[in-house]
């Protein structure tokens, strides 16, 4: 759940990628909908991969690919110019719908049957029920510290969360299918 609830930082990306694009790589409203689209052309090949990437050791792919969306948030966070600022923007499309993607089959597995409804109903809250919270949270930081604080900010966190999480992750712990 704490991975749906953080991802949103990642995935609704209206209160910072506008004033990232406009005053860091200052790009302008075009620039914006190339960031957008790039998340997009990220997305496909994310989602791929975590259809190829079922099987055994699913906790510890869910860390990983959490690792992988604050690792390609960092760079596009401290990208110096618009190509590389694009070049992570897919990254992070890649890796952060990979994550929600394994992470989603990991909750489906782990649930019980008598609860696995009540289970995804509520996970499937956690990303628009969380964006009020999400949303100002990242507006906050960019009005106040720079829209590059945010990319810095959801690294820090996807970071914690699998510190927190990797123990309960481990692959011990889980189902095989």
């Amino acid at each position: 759940m704490l991975i749906a609830a953080l991802s949103t930082t990642v995935v609704t990306t209206t209160a910072y990628f506008p004033e990232f694009s406009a005053e860091s790589l200052h790009l302008g409203s075009s620039g914006y909908g190339a960031l957008v689209a790039c998340l997009g052309i990220g997305a496909l090949p994310g989602a791929l991969l975590a259809a190829r990437l079922a099987g055994k050791d699913r906790g510890r792919r869910v860390a990983l690919a959490a690792l992988g969306t604050g690792a390609a948030t960092l760079l596009t966070g401290l990208a110096p110019v618009p190509a590389l600022a694009f070049a992570g923007t897919i990254l992070i499309g890649l890796a952060s719908i990979c994550l929600l993607a394994l992470a989603n089959t990991l909750v489906q597995l782990l649930a019980p049957p008598y609860l696995r409804g009540g289970i995804m109903g509520l996970w499937v809250m956690m990303m628009p029920g969380m964006t009020p919270i999400t949303g100002f949270a990242t507006g906050f930081l960019t009005d106040s510290l720079g829209p590059r604080s945010v990319f810095f900010a959801i690294t820090i966190a996807m970071t914690v969360l699998v510190a927190c999480c990797w123990r309960p992750l481990r692959r011990d712990a889980l189902p095989d299918a």
